[in-house]
């Protein structure tokens, strides 16, 4: 699994201000729920991240920055 993985993933939440289901971001990212739900877990628990009703968006500006950032270095 790529150390990008995280970011990819979450690249998916960066503009989406409902947030995303866990089958959502699994569709869109091609990363099983199984594998992104440890990065979900921690993440919450930094409160970087937060769930409501199972959908998960992030809630820290400069987290949601350093994901489009750490993206787009990894297209290049």
């Amino acid at each position: 699994m790529s150390n990008n993985v995280p970011a990819i993933a979450f690249f998916e939440l960066t503009d989406v201000e409902a947030g995303l289901s866990l089958e959502i971001l699994s569709h869109a990212t091609g990363i099983d729920g199984a594998s992104l739900q440890p990065v979900l877990q921690t993440l919450k628990r930094h409160d970087a991240i937060e769930e409501i009703d199972g959908r998960y968006r992030i809630t820290v500006e400069l987290f949601r920055r350093w994901v489009l950032q750490l993206t787009v270095t990894s297209d290049q």
